[in-house]
């Protein structure tokens, strides 16, 4: 399963889910209903101190409208030239499905952004509807911007200086040590060489074999391989798509490369015996000595806020870091301060011992050996790392992670039907699907879905499931916002629940609708996952000088789409992540990434407000229609900020990997595609059609071994303009809203 990488705002790496054992449990009923959600909230609790959330709550009417009820008869709604012409060109069926449904989702429309095509309606006097799809694009270029500025502000500064003292001081201290020590410099020495020569720099003269034949491995991707400076297996494949070097390559092998402190004596299934274990116990104690507070002041400060920022952005790491490991050094009575603790055999294993207790990161992500844990506990994955690691730059582990892996063999058992879906591999479910995240953020009809394609039927997926959503952190938690990335799932989660709007909207009434904001939801997702993968994304940039594009006067009807509560959620998690970057020294107010996000949040503030007008059925004010009016510039505005690569709609991330048949899943989207919607004008009986922007969502499979990256995969799409057979396909519950001729 694909971890959130250090300082979880750069990279993501991880897999899961090596064949093992399962518990028989009954299959889930037929058609499973969503939990019922409690009849009164519970209290609210103040959000955990560092998060940074506020909360944006709408004040929404408790009296409402009444949609127009389907079918809609097109004739006897409000006349619109533009509108009519859309929809005279439109795909054959769209104009049945916005008649029977309320709304309709149709062809891409080229290589436009968002922006630009909203332009394009507006210029072309065609009514419009900014979508949730477009206001999560938004987002996701603020949001990349915004962590792009952190990794050169903080990272790049920072990481190559910290490097450098802890090299420094481990050649320093090395010099003249007895041989019980010197395995463990060598092992601290070459794990950091290797990541100050991804950097430009060169190694120590008398570890240059090893770190060469280490960095071979390292730019060859080639899948697990022992390594030759740990001598433990570690999986190459799951670095960077594409070997770029550098920064993100140097921070990917230090998220990556465990130290294995236990040996197989110590816990079933450690890769190596005990003495190789002391050595890797005094190469962590070395590496976390070099950034103790009383030892290097400023290797600490740096280290510190580095560990700091990525839980803020992600969420705490599973793995023991090396701040962490001095404080359990401590008080096992091995205080680093004192330069011969690793040296002390009867220290080294106290801090062993003390670490022993502690559980060990339960995603599996290749390095290392794998465990199959007996049984399925609720509150551990049945796979992940035989033994305890420390890693200098700790993975951060997303929960939606957890729930990928929670959801396939072993935890999941044989399959119970003849024919086997796409994630069955010899009869066990190998492989996850995006349909598991969304049944577990609350999507009963994600739930129906895997139910009806038979991707449910294996011994134990209903009771897997279950145990999750009873583990997933109540709505009103403050575990929901304990860090950005949570804020955004949790946004994810409202936007599938039903809005107090739905009730004005024809289109929400429509037994379908659900199917097409899951799409959306899971398109959502994928942009986050791809806002925590660095390395597909462009290097900090300074912004250009724009010219304003100008709105068309008089422009058309034009409306958002009205769920409220979860644009506010949107909002909140959006100024959470600028309050947080902010506080920690990680966003500059007035540099590029700050200017980014801080436009992305005004479209998105923009947006709620038209969105609460909307659900409580009061005419927009002249104000507001003039925000509706110059949202499309201001949406294309930020396009131009960014750059076309940065404001490309289509990215993939990896999320999953099976390990036996070396097959990775893979979450993408696509270029958009016109969505027409029947909207209820507020304040009056009338609707009009509109059109926005529809979000795709595409799930992949391919080798594990030649990782997506967004070149490829773009390249991939470009290749489909000719060959429609090297298009991704749709998923299949998409085909009851969808009408695109080349279909």
């Amino acid at each position: 399963m694909r971890r959130l990488g250090f300082a979880r705002f750069v990279l993501a790496f991880g897999v899961a889910a090596a064949p093992g054992c399962a518990r028989d449990v009954a299959p889930p009923p037929a058609r499973p209903a969503a939990p019922a959600r409690p009849a009164v909230a519970p209290p609210r609790q103040a959000p955990p101190e560092g998060s940074y959330w506020d909360p944006v709550e709408p004040e929404l009417k408790k009296t409402f409208g009444a949609a127009r009820e389907l079918p809609l008869d097109l004739e006897r709604l409000a006349s619109f030239e533009g509108a009519t012409r859309a929809l005279d060109r439109a795909p054959a069926g769209a104009r049945a499905g916005v008649t029977m449904q309320g709304f309709a989702v149709g062809k891409p429309v080229g290589a436009k952004r968002p922006g630009a095509f909203y332009v394009e309606l507006r210029e072309r006097n065609v009514p419009y509807v900014v979508t949730f799809d477009a206001l999560l694009q938004v987002a996701h270029v603020g949001v990349d911007r915004a962590l792009a500025e952190l990794e050169r502000r903080v990272l790049e500064a920072d990481l190559p200086v910290l490097l450098e003292r802890i090299a420094t001081r481990l050649d320093i201290e090395s010099v003249g040590v007895g041989p019980d020590l010197l395995p463990g410099f060598r092992t601290a020495r070459g794990l950091i060489a290797v990541a100050r020569v991804l950097l430009g720099g060169a190694p120590p003269a008398d570890l240059a074999p090893l770190v060469q034949a280490e960095l071979a491995l390292v730019r060859a991707r080639s899948g697990p391989r022992p390594s030759p400076i740990l001598g433990v297996t570690v999986d190459y494949s799951l670095l960077p798509a594409e070997p770029r070097g550098g920064l993100r390559d140097a921070v990917a092998w230090l998220g990556v490369a465990p130290l294995v402190v236990l040996g197989r004596s110590e816990a079933e299934g450690a890769p190596h015996d005990v003495g190789a274990a002391r050595v890797h116990a005094r190469a962590a104690m070395l590496l976390a000595r070099a950034v103790d507070p009383a030892v290097d002041a400023q290797s600490h400060a740096m280290y510190t806020r580095l560990a700091r920022l990525g839980r803020f952005v992600a969420g705490p790491a599973e793995d023991v870091g090396l701040a962490d490991l001095a404080e359990i050094a401590r008080k096992s009575q091995a205080d680093l301060r004192d330069p011969t603790a690793a040296g002390n055999v009867a220290k080294v294993d106290r801090v062993r011992a003390a670490l022993q207790s502690r559980q060990p990161a339960q995603l599996y992500d290749g390095a290392g050996e794998v465990r199959v844990r007996p049984g399925a506990s609720p509150r551990a994955s049945a796979v992940g790392h035989a033994t305890l690691s420390v890693r200098a730059l700790p993975l951060a582990a997303a929960p939606d992670a957890r729930v990928l892996q929670t959801l396939v063999f072993p935890v999941v058992g044989p399959l119970e039907r003849p024919a086997p879906p796409p994630t069955a591999r010899d009869g066990l479910r190998a492989l996850p699907s995006s349909l598991d995240v969304g049944a577990w953020l609350g999507s009963p009809d994600a739930r129906a879905i895997l139910h009806d394609t038979g991707d449910d039927a294996y011994q134990g997926y209903g009771a897997a499931l279950s145990r999750l959503l009873q583990l997933r952190a109540p709505s009103e938690s403050p575990e929901r916002h304990a860090s950005f990335y949570a804020s955004m799932l949790d946004a994810l989660g409202v936007y599938l629940a039903p809005s107090a709007a739905d009730r004005l909207q024809s289109y929400a009434q429509a037994p379908i609708f659900p199917r097409r904001k899951l799409e959306t939801a899971l398109a959502g997702w994928t942009l986050l996952r791809h806002d925590q993968h660095g390395s597909s994304r462009p290097r900090a940039a300074e912004l250009p000088r724009i010219v304003r594009n100008l709105s068309r006067t008089p422009p058309p009807p034009a409306f958002v789409e009205p769920h409220p509560e979860a644009i506010g959620r949107l909002l909140a998690a959006l100024r959470q992540l600028e309050r947080g970057l902010v506080a920690l020294g990680g966003l500059p107010a007035g540099s590029a990434g700050a200017e980014v996000l801080q436009a992305a949040i005004a479209i998105v503030a923009a947006g709620y407000e038209i969105a609460i007008a909307s659900a409580n059925d009061d005419a927009f004010t002249p104000a507001q229609l003039i925000t509706l009016a110059e949202l499309p510039s201001k949406i294309a505005e930020l396009e131009a900020l960014v750059g076309p690569e940065v404001a490309a709609p289509e990215v993939t991330v990896d999320v999953h990997t099976d390990l036996a048949s070396a097959r990775g899943l893979v979450e993408a989207t696509g270029p958009i595609e016109e969505a027409w919607m029947a909207m209820r004008d507020p304040g009056s009986p009338k609707v009009v059609v509109a059109v926005g922007v529809a979000l795709p969502h595409f799930e992949l499979t391919h080798p594990s071994s030649l990782r997506m990256s967004d070149a490829r995969y773009r390249a991939r799409l470009d290749a489909g303009g000719a060959d429609p057979s090297a298009r991704p396909a749709r998923m299949g519950y998409t085909r009851a809203y969808r009408f695109d001729d080349a279909d």
